[in-house]
């Protein structure tokens, strides 16, 4: 027979998968070197509001990402003397699910180094 705190356990447990899912707390965007999401490719997954950095081989080589539905992205350059994702800094690109396949039409090809990503509210 189970015990009590066994089986408490296991609800527990549970309970806080159903809470804690990448869908509502993060998700996974993907990272191209080329337009329509050719070239070089890498999966980085994000928590919600959360500063990432992008992998050493995409950072100013970013040329489209995909970004999951019902998030937004804002993608930041590297700015000298700057941090990363400083939302103060005017050189950033903000891009909406499903992504772009060509962040040249954003003036933003090969200027990333950073992002933070958002639950859209709209």
């Amino acid at each position: 027979m189970l015990s009590t705190r066994f089986i408490a356990l296991v609800v527990a447990s549970i309970a806080a998968m159903a809470i804690a899912t990448p869908d509502t707390d993060g998700g996974i965007i993907k990272a191209c070197q080329g337009p329509n999401w050719t070239g070089q490719c890498d999966t980085v997954g994000f928590t919600a509001d959360v500063c990432f950095r992008l992998p050493d081989r995409q950072v100013n080589n970013l040329d489209s990402v995909e970004i999951p539905g019902g998030w937004i992205c804002t993608f930041y350059r590297q700015v000298p003397g700057g941090f990363d994702c400083d939302d103060g800094q005017p050189q950033s690109a903000t891009i909406l699910a499903p992504g772009s396949s060509n962040l040249y039409l954003q003036r933003f090809n090969d200027a990333a180094k950073s992002f933070k990503c958002f639950r859209r509210c709209w």
